[in-house]
């Protein structure tokens, strides 16, 4: 893969905007090309390999590795302009314990499927039904950062007379000499943060395909790039019926019928809270049973998780107001490893006791089934007598607020 260093990727950003080697009208003519092109054909195939790097702002790392091939049919009065047909090996590179995950993803306008080689099961969602779903379609990995996505957002950009887009000088992939387009689609100061979200698409002046794109992310939570190659085109194929079909369940495989999950709490005020023996960070191992005779407040949380990390002020600030002789705050993290953890409670000043539930996707699912947890963050107040008291999914203004309250009505009312 066409690979380039971070150091190089930002001194590529900083020469946007900066003259160019070759005349403005030639790069422009080789996007109209592009454009053209593809309105031109009835069908688009090629390669994709991407690479997804992740820094968040507290240094955590997460890179993952997409790899496959895509088909679309041009449909240009669709959603997207096209139906679809992915096959991918996703594989995170964080994690070299984690097997990788083999999909097939299909979409033909009126329904969409994604086969999992994994664990042999279809889920098929019927669009008719459910038209808000569409939205998935162009968060699958192969179709992001396809020939497809730099089409649409091209053709924005046209419609937008060019306005963001420039060029860099050319670059050479593969012994061509490429026209280097970059679409800023994000440029702004936010207290005193430079935050930005910039596409560089490399398209071949001969083919006038997209050979290479870099999508470079700035966000308050952190800096993401992913770098795509694009390669092995066919334009025009004639794909086998049935290609873009979501009735192609593989023998021995079981099909889910996609129907929204309203959630439906395991445990309701009065339940048992389960028990658990977890490690924390900064200390011992400790048992749910030890606390006893004390509220508890128990949040399911995560270091990925945005706004888990909104509430951490407000949660330093919960466990400073009541005695911990009559009150307790356990946060169970289920997504990194304790000495990543250490970091993280540093960074953050985290003052409350953080618990590690282990990376292991089976941990991780045993203690979250029990509590009936199905994102985070996910709070529940422990009454004295180990039972459920309340519980909150998500975090939003006023929500830690509101869990101090009924927590202070339960202290003063001993």
């Amino acid at each position: 893969m066409y690979k380039l260093s971070i150091i190089v990727i930002f001194c590529l950003i900083a020469t946007v905007g900066k003259s160019q080697d070759t005349p403005a009208q030639e790069p422009i003519k080789v996007v109209e090309s592009f454009l053209d092109k593809v309105e031109k054909s009835k069908t688009i195939s090629h390669s994709s390999d991407q690479v997804w790097s992740r820094i968040d702002g507290f240094g955590f790392e997460d890179n993952n590795h997409h790899k496959g091939d895509s088909k679309f049919m041009i449909v240009p009065d669709d959603t997207i302009g096209a139906y679809c047909s992915f096959h991918a090996t996703h594989k995170s590179l964080s994690y070299k314990n984690k097997k990788p995950v083999v999909l097939t993803g299909n979409y033909n306008g009126i329904s969409m499927s994604t086969i999992n080689y994994n664990d042999s099961t279809v889920n098929i969602t019927d669009l008719s039904q459910y038209p808000s779903q569409k939205i998935y379609i162009t968060t699958w990995m192969l179709y992001m950062h396809s020939a497809m996505d730099v089409y649409n957002m091209m053709k924005e950009s046209r419609e937008l007379a060019y306005k963001n887009l420039s060029f860099v000088s050319d670059t050479t992939i593969n012994n061509e000499k490429c026209v280097r387009a970059v679409l800023t689609q994000r440029d702004t100061i936010v207290q005193g943060k430079h935050l930005f979200s910039k596409k560089i698409i490399s398209i071949s002046p001969t083919t006038y395909l997209p050979r290479h794109t870099i999508t470079i992310n700035h966000t308050a939570m952190g800096n993401q790039t992913i770098e795509t190659s694009l390669s092995n085109y066919k334009l025009n194929e004639q794909f086998e019926s049935g290609t873009f079909s979501s009735n192609n369940v593989p023998d021995g495989f079981r099909r889910i019928d996609y129907s929204p999950v309203r959630y439906v709490p395991t445990l309701t005020p009065g339940k048992e809270a389960p028990g658990f023996q977890l490690s924390t960070v900064q200390g011992g191992p400790v048992s749910l049973a030890s606390y006893k005779g004390k509220v508890v407040l128990l949040q399911f949380s995560g270091v990925n998780c945005g706004f888990c990390r909104a509430a951490i002020p407000d949660l330093n600030d919960l466990y400073t107001k009541f005695d911990k002789k009559q009150f307790e705050l356990l946060s169970v993290y289920s997504d990194a490893s304790k000495a990543k953890l250490e970091n993280y409670i540093e960074k953050l000043e985290i003052e409350y006791p953080i618990l590690v539930n282990g990376e292991e996707e089976q941990e991780k699912q045993g203690l979250w089934k029990k509590y009936g947890v199905d994102g985070i963050p996910h709070f529940f107040i422990i009454d004295q007598e180990g039972k459920i008291s309340d519980y909150w999914r998500g975090y939003q203004k006023g929500t830690v607020e509101t869990i101090t309250e009924e927590i202070g009505k339960m202290l003063t009312a001993e």
